[in-house]
């Protein structure tokens, strides 16, 4: 029941006829009062619960425009506030990127395009030269050098590419296969990590043929790698392997290509990166 029915409930009393046993009107106007006190009450309650959040908003420090806010002074020796400068943290600039040759960036860029298979990998001519080179020097007769694959092996770092042709060498009549792998490569790293990289073994000896240095590894199967750091810079590699692990299970005789040969293709001044074309 609300304060209007309740009124008007009161003041019908008031009319009936027994209405002088009691003061009615008294009790009406007592009434309202005990409702106004009750109300104000209430408001009251609220707006001190307003302030107690507000309050405890402040304590907490930032408000939502991130502004810190000071705390409420309590009891006890009042806390200075102090100001920290923002730290700084500087970190070392990477180093510069190792400078390219012309030549180094366009055979990277042909490293990093998709080749479907061996029709699509460029230098073709530069593949069979180098073949053409290796035969001369190795198997001058044609009798043992086979191309077949048509393939080239590749790989780069920051200081440049190296690119490669894998060969096959069989003796006429007898079983088994083995390989000549030639590589020219402007790559950084060590002697020593790149025939690592071309054979899966170093090369620490170090031979003078003719007043050149050349570095040379054996491998515990009878394979041999030999480096030469041409003038340019360049460097060229031979790896000859008893077996074509790719193509056969049966390797050849061990010493199948003399090291005098070696020594003699691996210093060829044909042994050269390819050219970009001339534009």
């Amino acid at each position: 029941m609300n304060d209007t029915e309740w009124t008007e409930r009161l003041e019908a009393l008031a009319d009936r006829e027994d209405s002088h046993l009691f003061d009615v009107g008294a009790d009406v106007a007592r009434g309202r009062s005990r409702l106004l006190r009750n109300r104000v009450g209430v408001a009251g309650a609220a707006v001190l619960a307003g302030a107690v959040v507000l309050g405890t908003g402040l304590a907490l420090g930032a408000g939502s425009s991130g502004r810190a806010v000071p705390a409420p002074v309590g009891e006890g020796p009042t806390a200075a506030a102090t100001y920290h400068e923002p730290e700084t943290t500087l970190s070392p600039s990477a180093p510069p990127a190792p400078t390219r040759s012309a030549r180094d960036a366009y055979l990277q860029r042909k490293l990093d395009g998709a080749w479907k298979g061996a029709g699509d990998i460029p230098f073709k001519a530069w593949r069979n030269d180098l073949y053409a080179t290796a035969r001369s020097v190795l198997d001058p007769s044609g009798t043992h050098l086979t191309y077949s694959s048509r393939g080239l092996t590749s790989g780069s770092d920051g200081h440049g590419v190296g690119l490669g042709i894998k060969l096959g060498w069989s003796e006429p009549g007898r079983s088994g296969e083995g390989m000549v792998q030639v590589t020219v490569t402007s790559e950084g790293g060590s002697d020593d990590e790149q025939c690592s990289t071309t054979g899966g073994f170093g090369c620490p000896d170090t031979v003078l043929v003719g007043g050149k240095t050349m570095k040379v590894g054996t491998g515990d199967r009878g394979e041999l790698v030999v480096l030469y750091r041409q003038p340019d810079g360049e460097r060229a590699v031979v790896l000859v392997n008893p077996l074509f692990g790719n193509n056969s299970r049966t390797p050849v005789q061990e010493g199948f290509v003399s090291r005098r040969d070696v020594y003699r293709l691996v210093q060829d001044d044909r042994l050269d990166l390819p050219r970009p074309p001339s534009r």
